[in-house]
C-alpha cells in the first residue's frame, strides 16, 4: 500500500474516531442526567446549556491532538453553510436573484409581443385569413402549416380539405363540408416512392384473407374465429404471413392479432416477433448479417451515428445532410469536419489534412473511430451521393462509412436496394452502417440498420431510440414486410418508378415548357432521383430568401388550387443543417403515376409558375 493511500486511511480512521467520541460524550452525559432521580422536564434547560462547554472541552482536546483533521473539517463546515446561505439569497422566491431590473422586464415584454409566444392558438381575421400565431413567419406572407388536411390518399391521387379562407372554384368538383372545401389532387408531394401506401385493398379484405376467413363474414364472427384460431396448438407454429394483395390489409391482420401498441422499449417487453421478422427479412433483402429496427425514421437516423460516435471520435460529414443526420452528429459530440456537398475533391482534401496532422502529432489513425458520414440521395437536395470514389477514400484512409439509404433505398439500383446497389458496391464491405427508414418506399414508419452482427448487436444497449423509446406497433412491421414481399414479387414496381422519374426531367426539359426551364426555374437535382427540385433562376433568384419563399408559396397553393399537390421547401428547419438550401419546389415521382399525370403536372406547374411570376 503507498504511503498517500495510508494517509487517507488514517484520516479516515481519525474522523471516525473522533465522531464517535463527540458522541459519546454527549450521550453520556444526557444519559448520566436521565437516571438521576432528580432530572425532570425541568432539568432540560441545564442539560442544552451544559452541552456547549462541553462541546468546547472536546473540541479543544481535539485541536491538540489532530489539527489537521480539524482545518479540513471547518473548511467543510463552513462550505456547508456558504452553499446554504447562497440558495437562500439566490434560489428562493423571495431571494435577490429572482428579481428582474425594469430593463429586463421590457425586454422579455416586448420578446413576448413579438414572437408571440403567449398564443396556442392562431388568431383568425373575419374572412379566415391567419394573421398570427406560434407558426406565422413575420416579414412574409407565409405560414407554416397551410392548414391543408389530407384525408385520404389513393393511388396518384390525394382527397385533401382546404380551410374556407383557401376555397378555389377551379379544379377537381369541390364539395363544401361544414365551411371546409374536399377536393381530390394530383399526389406529387408524398414519398411513397413505389405507391405501396396508397395501395387499394383490392377485391378481398386482406386481414380476413390473411386467415383464411370469409369476405362476407361481419367484423364480430371475424374476431371470434381469429380468437379461437390462435387457441389452436398449432398456432405456436404459424407466424403472421402479411397479405399479398395489400400492405394495408397486412396492417389490419397485424391489429387483429397484436393489438395496436407494443407497451415498451425493446429491451424490455417491447419486442415481438412481428419485429424480429422485419429485421430478418430486411437484413435478408439486403444481404448483411442482421438489422435493428426503430420505431422512427428520424430517430433510427440519429441514434445510429451516436451509438458509434463518441467523444473524442471523428466525423466527417456532407454538409448538405438532412436533419435527422445532422442531429445525430451533434449528439454524437465527436469531433466534426465538413466538407462540401458531393464534391470528392474536398473530401479528398479534408482526409488528407487530416492525415498531415496525425503526423505532425505522432497519431495514428487506430487512436480514436473515425467515419465518413453520407446520403446515398439527400432528402433536401434530390442529388445523389458518388458513393463510388467515396468508397474507395474511405479504404484508402481506413475510415468507416455511414450511409442514408431513407431516400434511395426502393427507387435506386437494379433491385431497388439503394445507392450502394446502383453502384455495385456491398453492404458491410464498402459501407459499414446503412440507415433504411421505412416510411418512404415502404410505406410504413419507423427505420432500420443494417450491418455486421457487430454493428447491430452494439447499437442494442448503445442505441438511445432503441433504448429508450417505445418500440414500433406491430403492425407498422408487418406492412413493412409486406412491402418487401411485394417489392420481390413485382420488380416491376421498381421500374415503372424509373421510367415516371425519366418522363419527369424530360417533360420539365421538353420544348413545350421551356417556359419553365431555364428562364424562370432550374431543375437542380439529379436525373436519377425521384425526389424533383427546382429552384428560381433569372432575376428572381437575385431576390431575398424571404421574396424567394413568399413566390414558391403563392406557386404551390395556386398549383393546389388547380389539381397538382407539391411542396413549397422554403420552411427548412435551419438550425438543424448545416448549410441550408436554397427555397425550392419539390415533386416526388411514385411507380403509381401515369404518363397522363407527370403531363398533367408538369402543365399545371407551368401556367403557376407564369400567373405568379409573370410572363
Amino acid at each position: 500500500m503507498s504511503r498517500f493511500t495510508q494517509n487517507i486511511f488514517d484520516l479516515g480512521f481519525l474522523a471516525g474516531r473522533h465522531t464517535h467520541a463527540a458522541y459519546h460524550v454527549v450521550s453520556g452525559h444526557v444519559l448520566s442526567l436521565s437516571k438521576s432521580p432528580l432530572t425532570t422536564v425541568s432539568d432540560l434547560p441545564k442539560i442544552l446549556l451544559d452541552l456547549p462547554p462541553r462541546y468546547r472541552a472536546w473540541w479543544i482536546e481535539l485541536v491538540s491532538e489532530d489539527p489537521v483533521h480539524v482545518v479540513v473539517e471547518t473548511i467543510l463546515i463552513a462550505f456547508v453553510l456558504y452553499m446554504f446561505w447562497l440558495r437562500r439569497s439566490v434560489g428562493s422566491p423571495g431571494g435577490q436573484g429572482q428579481k428582474l431590473t425594469e430593463a429586463e422586464k421590457e425586454d422579455l415584454i416586448r420578446e413576448w409581443v413579438e414572437t408571440e409566444r403567449a398564443a396556442l392558438v392562431p388568431a383568425l381575421e373575419s374572412g379566415g385569413s391567419r394573421t398570427s400565431g406560434p407558426n406565422f413567419a413575420h416579414g412574409s406572407d407565409r405560414w407554416i402549416g397551410a392548414g391543408v388536411v389530407v384525408e385520404r390518399v389513393s393511388g396518384s391521387h390525394m382527397t385533401v380539405r382546404l380551410p374556407p379562407s383557401s376555397s378555389h372554384k377551379n379544379g377537381s368538383n369541390p364539395r363544401k363540408v361544414s365551411g371546409w372545401e374536399r377536393k381530390t389532387v394530383l399526389n406529387f408531394a408524398t414519398h411513397d416512392f413505389l405507391g405501396v401506401a396508397s395501395s387499394d385493398d383490392g377485391p378481398e379484405d386482406a386481414a380476413v384473407s390473411a386467415f383464411g376467413e370469409s369476405p362476407g363474414a361481419s367484423p364480430r364472427k371475424r374476431s371470434i374465429r381469429w380468437m379461437r384460431s390462435v387457441d389452436t396448438p398449432n398456432d405456436a407454429q404459424t407466424s403472421l404471413k402479411p397479405s399479398a394483395e395489400s400492405v394495408k390489409g397486412a396492417a389490419r391482420a397485424a391489429l387483429l392479432r397484436y393489438g395496436c401498441g407494443s407497451c415498451g422499449p425493446r429491451g424490455f417487453y417491447g419486442t415481438i416477433d412481428a419485429h424480429l421478422d422485419l429485421e430478418d427479412a430486411i437484413a435478408d433483402h439486403m444481404g448483411t448479417e442482421g438489422a435493428i429496427m426503430y420505431s422512427d425514421g428520424a430517430s433510427a437516423a440519429t441514434s445510429t451515428v451516436a451509438a458509434f460516435a463518441k467523444r473524442g471520435d471523428l466525423l466527417v460529414v456532407d454538409e448538405g445532410v438532412y436533419e435527422a443526420l445532422g442531429t445525430g452528429v451533434t449528439l454524437s459530440r465527436a469531433n466534426v469536419v465538413y466538407f462540401r456537398h458531393n464534391d470528392v475533391g474536398d473530401l479528398k482534401a479534408v482526409l488528407e489534412d487530416i492525415r498531415e496532422t496525425d503526423w505532425r502529432l505522432g497519431r495514428t489513425s487506430s487512436d480514436q473511430r473515425r467515419f465518413i458520414v453520407v446520403e446515398g440521395l439527400y432528402k433536401n437536395r434530390g442529388t445523389v451521393a458518388p458513393l463510388d470514389e467515396i468508397a474507395k477514400l474511405k479504404a484508402e484512409f481506413s475510415y468507416r462509412l455511414i450511409v442514408d439509404e431513407s431516400f434511395s433505398f426502393g427507387t435506386m439500383g437494379r433491385s431497388g436496394r439503394g445507392a450502394l446497389d446502383h453502384y455495385g458496391l456491398s453492404p458491410m464491405v464498402d459501407a459499414e452502417i446503412i440507415i433504411i427508414g421505412l416510411e418512404n418506399a415502404l410505406g410504413s414508419i419507423g427505420g432500420v440498420c443494417v450491418g455486421s452482427e457487430e454493428v447491430v448487436d452494439h447499437q442494442r444497449l448503445s442505441g438511445a431510440g432503441y433504448c429508450f423509446s417505445a418500440s414500433a406497433p406491430p403492425f407498422l412491421a408487418s406492412a413493412a414486410i409486406s412491402s418487401l414481399e411485394r417489392i420481390k414479387r413485382s420488380p416491376d414496381m421498381i421500374e415503372r418508378t424509373k421510367k415516371n422519374r425519366g418522363a419527369i426531367y424530360r417533360t420539365l426539359s421538353g420544348s413545350r415548357v421551356r417556359g419553365i426551364v431555364p428562364e424562370r426555374m432550374q431543375v437542380v437535382s439529379d436525373e436519377l432521383s425521384s425526389i424533383v427540385i427546382l429552384e428560381l433562376s433569372g432575376k428572381e433568384a437575385d431576390a431575398s430568401i424571404e421574396d424567394q419563399i413568399g413566390m414558391l408559396d403563392r406557386i404551390a397553393e395556386r398549383c393546389l388550387s388547380h389539381g397538382l399537390a407539391i411542396v413549397s421547401t422554403g420552411g427548412h428547419v435551419g438550425e438543424k443543417l448545416h448549410d441550408v438550401p436554397l427555397p425550392a419546389i419539390r415533386l416526388t415521382v411514385s411507380a403509381v403515376h401515369s404518363y397522363d399525370d407527370i403531363v398533367k403536372a408538369v402543365k399545371v406547374l407551368k401556367e403557376s409558375i407564369i400567373n405568379v411570376l409573370g410572363e
